[in-house]
Order: structure tokens, then sequence, then C-alpha cells
């Protein structure tokens, strides 16, 4: 019998990784439908980076569905070796006989949360880019530990139950379904499967930069088993826990509230559930995250004229009334808390995107509403708050509302409020969709 000593010297090396075969990553993507039909016409959109991850996406996600998926690879263009790696993204993709677009994000400033920005920015050119296209579905690459470091990174900022349950399989956003059918698999497989097709990809250095919070994250899961197991077990509990809540918020806003294309809510008087009331405040400030607990809980418990969240509650007056609330409230946005004004040239260019000078899919203000000209406008044209003046046309909204909804300006001069379907002589048709981060309602979508 060896030595104690050689047991640990001679102990295997654990299995190499096994590539995912389209029938299982079928059996992965399947459940997460409905799909488009075999014949139609519209495709699957899958998110290419050119790393390993997306790029093995696109992969197998082609051959489930052959002739059905294109590939819409995003440069930000914040390293100089940018712009080749997408072209080279694009070669491997054209190899492997996947129709792609390259979208290029121009004049993104370096400094605060730019990691944050350039998430921002490179969902709204992939929303903008499929809405476009009438593409409805909308693949991601996340994997198995892209959800435990999430998991973790919330875990440590104390985050809620919608934070410790992760990323989910399936939701919608930026009116689309956004869906993750490879959250249970390790990214070991994924390279395996690349290199089983003889497929080569980008390494990204910021993955590997210790500044970040993720890498940091990943480094304390994979010198941690025991956490890696307990991260995962918390997040399958906080899964199950948060379906079962979207369901009943769904209902209780069914019966409870109306929320409104100019991007303001109506409520019922009562007590209201606070993570109700909390995606509610979400929706409408255009949030990413919920407030915090304590103040739901409180306003919840009798609802009041306040602020909160970057929205406004007040007595819905008329407006109530006229939806049948005899004593409602109305949840609008508050008027200081709006983003400034924006160019009305989109940011977003590449093939079938509008470019400078056109308001087309891709231009987005204050995180809730899209807007999209049919034709050129001005030169130096902006897209910003309405404000307190005069409406230029009778508009049967309150002036609460009026004051934050999205409208065109040269200068002091108003040039159209699309909301309500104005537009100054010349100006071409600005078209208007409220499309905030999240929806105030996911019964059904979080899985």
């Amino acid at each position: 019998m060896p030595p104690a000593a050689d047991l640990f010297l001679t102990a295997p090396e654990p299995p190499p990784a096994q590539p995912v075969g389209v029938a299982e990553f079928a059996a992965l993507a399947d459940p997460l439908g409905p799909w488009p039909l075999p014949n139609d016409p519209v495709p699957v959109a899958v998110a290419v980076s050119g790393g390993a991850d997306s790029l093995c996406l696109a992969l197998l996600a082609s051959r489930w569905r052959p002739g059905g998926v294109i590939a819409l690879v995003v440069d930000h263009g914040l390293r100089p070796e940018s712009a080749a790696e997408a072209a080279l993204t694009l070669r491997r993709l054209a190899t492997l006989r996947i129709p792609a677009r390259l979208l290029s994000i121009a004049g993104l400033p370096l400094g605060p949360a730019l990691a944050s920005r350039a998430r921002d920015a490179r969902y709204a050119a992939l929303a903008s880019a499929c809405r476009e296209a009438g593409i409805v579905d909308l693949m991601l690459g996340h994997h198995e530990n892209d959800q435990l470091e999430t998991v973790l990174m919330r875990l440590d900022a104390a985050s809620g139950l919608g934070g410790l349950a992760g990323m989910p399989a399936l939701a919608e956003r930026l009116g689309l379904r956004l869906v993750r059918p490879l959250l249970g698999v390790p990214p070991e497989r994924l390279r395996a499967t690349l290199r089983h097709e003889g497929v080569a990809w980008v390494e990204d250095p910021s993955n590997r930069d210790p500044r970040a919070e993720r890498t940091r994250a990943r480094a304390r899961l994979g010198a941690d088993p025991a956490l890696r197991q307990q991260i995962a077990s918390r997040a399958a509990e906080a899964r199950a826990l948060r379906f079962r809540e979207s369901i009943r918020s769904a209902e209780f806003l069914a019966g409870h509230a109306s929320l409104r294309p100019e991007g303001y809510a109506l409520l019922a008087a009562g007590a209201w559930p606070a993570s109700v009331l909390g995606a509610l405040i979400v929706t409408v400030a255009g949030r990413r995250y919920p407030v915090a607990s304590g103040a739901l809980e409180r306003l919840g418990a009798g609802l009041r004229a306040c602020t909160l969240g970057g929205v406004r509650l007040l007595p819905a007056g008329r407006a109530g009334r006229d939806a049948g609330l005899e004593e409602g409230w109305m949840m609008v946005r508050e008027a200081g808390a709006v983003a400034g004004p924006v160019p009305a040239g989109s940011g977003v260019t590449g093939s079938g995107v509008a470019g400078p000078g056109v308001a087309g899919p891709g231009v987005v203000w204050d995180h809730r509403f899209e807007l999209r000209a049919a034709g050129p406008l001005p030169r130096n044209a902006m897209i910003g708050a309405f404000g307190s003046r005069r409406p230029p046309v009778r508009a049967d909204l309150p002036s609460a509302v009026l004051a934050v909804l999205p409208a065109l300006w040269l200068g002091d001069r108003l040039l159209a409020m699309p909301a309500i379907g104005w537009r100054d002589v010349g100006v071409p048709f600005l078209e208007c969709r409220f499309t905030p981060r999240s929806p105030a309602s996911a019964s059904g979508m979080y899985r």
C-alpha cells in the first residue's frame, strides 16, 4: 500500500468538461418558449460579444433553429481593440453560417459607473435593433458562474428577494423576451463545445481586472466550493419564492392599478403590499432596483401624498374619478428627478439602424421613453422634459404628468410633444413609446 502522502499526490484529475449537444440545448431552450414557428420569417436574436459564452450560445441556437437565428454583435468602442475584435467575431459567425449584424455604440464617455452605463447602452442597442426587425426573442449567454457571481454580489449588498434570486431564465424587458437558456451550464462546458467544433473566441481582459467586483466574486467562488454550494441553494430558494410572489403581485395589480402609456399609474386607495408598490415605483420611475423596503412598508400601510424613489404620489382627482376611483391616487415621475436633455440623434449606428440626425430606435430618455422620428430632425435638437409651461394644444392630462413627458426642443423652442400628438410645422412625425426598464408585473415571466 503506498504511503499516505502519495495518496494525495496521485489524486485523479477531475474529468474534462463535456461539450453541450444540440439535444441538450433544445431541452434547455424549448421550455422557455413559445418560440416562432419553424417557417416564421422573424428570427430569434442572440447577443454576441465575441467571448466564448455568447459565441457558443449562437452556435447552439443556430443548430437548434437552422436558418432562424441572427447574431447581434455590439461594439462599445471602449477599448482600442474592440472594433477589430467585433470584425473578427463577424468573420467567425460567417464561417459558422450564422447571419449577423454589427451595432456600434459611439460616444460612450469614460468615467464613473462605466460598466453600468455600457450595459445600459448595450441593451438599448440590442433592444432597438430587435424592435426594428420585429424580433421578440433575444437570447443572452449568461451561464452558471455568472448567476452565482451575481447572487454573491447581491448577498454582499444585502439585496432583497429579487436580488438573491439572481437572473431569471426568462424575463420581459425593453419590450423583448430576454431568454437565458445556459444559466445552469458551467462555462467550462461552453468552452469545451467550441473546442470540439474548432471555434476560437475573444478573451476580454476586463474580465480579469481585480478592481472589478465581479472578478473578486469569481475568485471567492472558485476558492471555496462550500460557498459555491451555499450560494446555489440560496438562489434556488429565492427563485421559487420570487415566482410565487410575482403571481400574487400580478393579481393585486390587476384589481388595484392602471398603468397608462403616458408613463403614470392610477392606484386604488387602501393598503398595498410593499413589494407590489415597490415594483410599480420601479416602473414609473424607470429605476433598475427597488427602494428601501422600510419606506415601502410605511407607505403601503396607507397611501399618502409624498415623493419616494423618483416618483410623486398625489390624489388622482378627476383622472381617478374618470377611471372609477373615487378616492384614488396618481403615481407620476418626480419632476425634480427626471434626466436632463439628450441629443435627438441616435447614438447607435449600424446596418438598418438610424444614424446621426434621426431619432431612430435607441434614443431613450429618462430610462422610460423611446423616441423615433420618421425623418431627419434639425441639427442640435434635444429631447427633454416638457416642464411646467402651457401645452401648445389641449391635453386631457394632469399637469404633473405633462411636466415629465418628453418633448423635442431646439434651444428654447418647442418642436414637438409626441405623447399628446403635437408637432410644429415641418417637424417629422415623432413616435414615443413608454418603455421602462422593468415591468410592474412579471407573473409567468420569471423562472
